[in-house]
Formats: structure tokens, sequence, C-alpha cells
């Protein structure tokens, strides 16, 4: 590096004395010329500048810039298959949307068709549970009407047996009723000497 810039000086300095001019450049404070800036000096600040900010700058703004690169591309790829995703979700929805009518008239088909089936399934069940009323009530009434003929039967037979007594009584005599009494205790005597 010291030979690059030797070099370049030597190739300045050349030049100017070459040129005639009563100014010369001044490199390293060579020449008494105080109004000759040190360019030399300025030349190696420069370079070391120009290293220090190669070493720690810009291979590290390479290295950021490179992981940069990959973030954004990533991110684009990312992007891209969002969008890809998304043109296919807007495109399976347009379809959908096209459809959308005939999918309404099969909907009210299938729930009017459904309508249908239960409206029919609860009125069978209505008539079916109607007949059971029906014959449960025609059972209960017939039980009714033969529970109210058996007891209008026996109040009857109960009023005739005490309307026949009332009357048998009436008019039996007491010479009846001694001779019935001693029928009665006759017949229960034979019946036991019967049994022994």
């Amino acid at each position: 590096m010291r030979i690059g810039l030797s070099l370049v000086g030597l190739l300045f300095s050349a030049q100017a004395m070459a040129s005639g001019d009563a100014h010369v450049t001044n490199f390293f404070s060579t020449f008494s010329d105080s109004h000759a800036p040190d360019l030399g000096w300025m030349l190696v600040t420069f370079s070391v500048f120009a290293f220090v900010l190669y070493k720690f700058g810009i291979l590290k703004l390479k290295a950021y810039v490179a992981d940069r690169h990959v973030e954004i591309k990533d991110a684009i790829e990312k992007a891209q298959k969002a969008k890809a995703e998304a043109d296919a979700a807007r495109a399976a929805f347009e379809e959908r949307l096209r459809g959308l009518d005939q999918e309404i008239t099969k909907l009210k088909a299938d729930f009017k068709q459904q309508g249908e089936k239960e409206k029919a399934r609860l009125e069978a069940s209505g008539k079916a549970a109607a007949e059971r009323i029906r014959n449960d009530a025609e059972e209960t009434i017939t039980q009714e009407r033969n529970a109210l003929e058996l007891e209008l039967k026996n109040d009857l037979i109960r009023r005739a047996f005490k309307s026949a007594r009332a009357q048998i009584q009436s008019e039996l005599s007491d010479s009846d009723h001694q001779r019935l009494e001693q029928d009665f205790v006759g017949e229960i005597g034979q019946s036991q000497q019967g049994a022994q």
C-alpha cells in the first residue's frame, strides 16, 4: 500500500513539475512552502479511514444487506403465496356466488320436502293419537255403561226385594208366619239328619 501511495505521489509531483507551475504539491511536508497542503498525509488518513470503514462498516453492512435481502425475499415469497391462496379463495367464493341461486333453490326445495315429510308424519301421528283416544274413550264409555247397568240392576233388585218383602209381610198373617217358621225349622232338621 505504501508503494502505491508513493507511486501516486510521484505521479502527481512529476506532473506538477512538468507543467512548470511555481506551486508544487506537498505530499509529506517535504517542501518548505507552507501554502501547499499535506496531500500525502491526507491520502494516508483517508486510506486508513476507508480501510476501517471497509473492515468494520462495509463487511457488516454487506452482511446486513445480505440478511435483509433474504428476509425481503422470504417476505415476498410469503406474500406471493398468500396472494395465490387469497386468489384461489376469491375464485372459490366467486364460483359459489355464481351457484348461490341454484343452491338457495335447492335448499328451499329440500326444506319444503322435509316440511312435507314432517307434516305427513305429524298428521299420521295425530290420527293415530286421535284413534287411540277414541278407542280409549269408547272402552271407558262401555265400562262406565256396564258399571251403571250393573248398579241399576242391583238397585232395581234391592228395590224389588224390599217391595216384595213389604208386600209379603203385609199379606202374611201371624198364623202363616208361624207355619213358615215351623216348615223352615223342619227342613233344617231334615238336612241335619241326612248329613249325619
